[in-house]
């Protein structure tokens, strides 16, 4: 007898209906250990029914060595399963779902002038900060980061930065990083916010032309290079995504709030795959 009727009954497998939902696996104290979708449960639960010693098997072995338990709940299509499992990875954060578990640390990117200023912001908190004309949520801490961050190296050439002591007035929670400069155009500003709401590239492109102009931006061409890589990756892989699944579903609110994300995308995958 194979591992998942020997820990389950094979009459549970039996039963198991041949429609969308969701199925949850417990642990020995009745906690979910994991979260899934199907748009067929008992075609997908056969797959850890008849899971083998294969590399790609990995996983699912190791779900059902740790459960004990197993429970569906039948849904009437694919996408209400799929937004159902986003919901309960959030609010019960299994322990071995990774996709979609920590939704709270998506990142927002957000912009303010003040006093002459232009002010970048990275956080998770956008909430503390209601000053910032935030965008986002987006999902890749990564390439976020690397976007920020890299940004704040490029505009060292082109503008003044603020000193330590303003940023510190802004009194910022751990893990928000913030930096500003003195000297950019007002109006490059509002760029800024076009690139992070995914309507136009146009600034990284003038940004370029202007790092041209400038002798020691040459200097370090290949560093200049890598960080303007890294602003056009954010771009293709963030900012773009994120405006294409607020178009295709009719969502207006910006920012997207964190644990909306995910379940925006789905939408948005759905749509899409109707057209």
């Amino acid at each position: 007898m194979n591992r998942f009727d020997r820990k389950f009954g094979k009459g549970v497998f039996d039963s198991l209906p041949r429609s969308p939902g969701v199925y949850l696996f417990r642990d020995s104290e009745s906690v979910v250990i994991y979260v899934g979708k199907a748009k067929n449960l008992r075609r997908r639960l056969a797959q850890y029914r008849n899971v083998s010693k294969k590399r790609c098997h990995l996983k699912m072995r190791k779900i059902l060595r740790k459960s004990h338990s197993l429970e569906w709940e039948v849904l009437d299509s694919n996408l209400a399963a799929e937004l159902r499992e986003n919901a309960l990875i959030q609010t019960l954060r299994p322990r071995l779902n990774i996709s979609g578990n920590f939704s709270f640390l998506y990142p927002f990117i957000g912009i303010k002038i003040q006093k002459s200023a232009t002010y970048f912001c990275m956080t998770t908190k956008s909430d503390l900060y209601p000053d910032f004309e935030w965008h986002g949520a987006f999902r890749s801490r990564g390439i976020s980061g690397n976007f920020f961050f890299g940004l704040r190296k490029l505009l060292r050439f082109l503008g003044n930065p603020v000193t330590r002591k303003q940023i510190d007035n802004l009194q910022l929670s751990s893990h928000t990083y913030c930096f500003g400069f003195r000297g950019l155009p007002s109006e490059q500003a509002h760029s800024w916010a076009d690139l992070l709401r995914g309507d136009s590239s146009e600034v990284l492109h003038h940004l370029s032309l202007r790092l041209l102009e400038k002798s020691s931006a040459r200097a370090i061409a290949a560093e200049v290079e890598e960080h303007l890589w890294a602003l056009w990756e954010f771009w293709e892989e963030e900012a773009l995504p994120l405006a294409e699944a607020r178009r295709l579903t009719g969502e207006k609110k910006i920012p997207v709030l964190q644990s909306e994300r995910d379940p925006l995308f789905i939408r948005y995958r759905t749509l899409r795959g109707s057209l």
